[in-house]
């Protein structure tokens, strides 16, 4: 088999559909009221998006949970511009630097539409 059909098929299985579920996730815990776990949640599907697509355009980045890093070498190395709006380049970047945080060092809150930021977001991602 074909092994570019093998590594596409991986990361659509490993990324984009775990990535699906994560913001599906996400959105139960907004409505929850979950804000660390919505957070987190948001983290880890954007993150999976953004991994998603370098893999599938065999763009070489750097491993680790920096969001900023995947977005980086999207916008220097993908064949093709990713067009994101500024709201959503600003969730990513504010969703990206709580990750060093993940075990409460610090408080959690959100201010405004986050839900509907999520949802632009994944919608201007996927």
């Amino acid at each position: 088999m074909n092994i570019d059909v093998l590594v596409n098929d991986f990361a659509t299985r490993s990324f984009r559909d775990m990535a699906d579920e994560d913001y599906i996730a996400a959105r139960m815990a907004y409505r929850a009221q979950l804000v660390p776990q919505f957070l987190w949640l948001s983290l880890q599907a954007l993150e999976k998006y953004l991994k998603c697509i370098l893999v599938l355009n065999r763009i070489p980045a750097r491993k680790g949970h920096n969001l900023a890093e995947c977005l980086k070498a999207l916008d220097s190395k993908c064949p093709f511009e990713i067009e994101l709006s500024d709201v959503a380049r600003e969730f990513i970047e504010y969703v990206g630097s709580l990750g060093r945080f993940r075990y409460f060092e610090t408080s959690y809150f959100i201010h405004g539409p986050k839900l509907v930021i999520l949802d632009r977001t994944v919608w201007e991602l996927r």
